[in-house]
């Protein structure tokens, strides 16, 4: 009786630790902006078929979720941002190595740390940056 109780409890707690998509580029984007960025959502979204009663996806398939540029930096950076368990897909990562050895940084971002990371190391990248090793 009591396991089922202590169960829920670390389920509920496992739940509280998981982060969505939407709030980590809300997160990244506040930041940014904070830091002196102009951001940009490149929005990309499914849309609503009221005859189907389903989503279609709507916009260019692989391109990132926000980019950002900065007055008094050399680079922009294209994001794709994730929630704590999410992964870029084949076509996201294609987008973003196509910026491979250009002035641009892209990633794949899961939390504020890891954009933090790139700024603050710029110099020691010269290439499109997968943070969490995928790709």
């Amino acid at each position: 009786k009591y396991g089922g109780a202590m169960m829920r409890k670390k389920k509920d707690a496992e739940k509280k630790l998981k982060v969505t998509e939407r709030e980590t580029k809300k997160d990244i984007r506040e930041r940014l902006k904070g830091l002196g960025w102009k951001v940009y959502r490149i929005n990309n979204c499914g849309i609503f078929n009221p005859a189907t009663k389903s989503f279609f996806f709507h916009g260019s398939k692989g391109v990132c979720d926000l980019m950002a540029v900065h007055a008094d930096k050399e680079y922009v950076l294209f994001i794709e941002a994730k929630g704590s368990a999410g992964y870029a897909s084949k076509e996201q990562n294609e987008f973003l190595s196509l910026f491979d050895n250009k002035k641009i940084v892209t990633l794949v971002a899961k939390d504020w740390n890891t954009v933090d990371v790139v700024i603050q190391n710029y110099e020691t990248f010269n290439c499109s940056v997968d943070c969490l090793g995928e790709g």
